[in-house]
């Protein structure tokens, strides 16, 4: 039997020590501090592509939070934080937090994620491994068509007049698709061609429908073009 590993759940527990400063901690935030660092960058389009640094306890390089693993995808499950608590030092701390005799202050924080893994990477060539984003680009051209009316004519029933011609269109739906939130781009169309290439009416033309679409992480753009002049098609 062959099992395969998808994702690991992490849970941390432990106490952040600060030192004293006239009865309160120096710094009072410093986690609140790191766990908006981490919110920030679950959010960002590259956060996965940032690493970290532990210089020591409690000690982070800004902007280096998340491990430096594009094949791994963190979910953060929970964080919780206890109120600051005094103390006095058993025996020196590390990280300068205090001396021994000296009062110091901690703060209990618990954080749980889940690390998800990329099986559909290909190893260090990268061969297989699913781009952040595709770009696609679809035509979809209407030739000109007679345009009838009907008539009643008595003793015939209906018969149809020919009173023109319907115009030929041209739609171009060009589209960006990301894999997931944490590189989706809402703004970013890509290269954005909706020139309707292989079409006749370019340049004797007007635009009769142009919008934007942001939705499941797929941005769409589609203009619609309608000839202004009987093509030779």
């Amino acid at each position: 039997m062959k099992f395969t590993v998808t994702s690991i759940s992490v849970s941390l527990s432990g106490d952040i020590y600060d030192v004293d400063n006239n009865g309160k901690p120096l710094s009072p935030d410093k986690i609140r501090n790191i766990i908006d660092k981490i919110d920030a960058l679950l959010t960002a389009s590259r956060s996965l592509q940032d690493s970290v640094t532990n210089t020591g306890p409690n000690t982070y390089t800004p902007g280096e939070v998340l491990p430096n693993n594009a094949q791994i995808y963190y979910m953060l499950n929970n964080i919780s934080m206890g109120s600051w608590q005094s103390a006095i030092a058993q025996e020196d701390l590390p990280n300068g937090a205090g001396s021994k005799g000296q009062r110091y202050w901690k703060q209990n924080v618990s954080i749980s994620a889940t690390a998800v893994f990329d099986l559909e990477g290909g190893g260090s060539s990268g061969s297989g491994t699913q781009p952040d984003s595709t770009e696609t680009k679809s035509i979809e051209i209407g030739k000109e068509s007679p345009k009838y009316t009907s008539i009643q004519v008595a003793g015939f029933g209906t018969v149809f007049k020919r009173t023109g011609t319907n115009p030929s269109k041209a739609t171009v739906t060009y589209e960006k698709r990301f894999k997931d939130g944490s590189v989706y781009q809402p703004n970013n169309y890509g290269i954005d061609d909706v020139t309707p290439t292989g079409w006749a009416g370019n340049g004797r033309n007007v635009i009769t429908r142009d919008s934007r679409e942001q939705r499941n992480f797929t941005n769409r753009h589609v203009v619609e073009y309608l000839a202004t002049e009987t093509l030779d098609e």
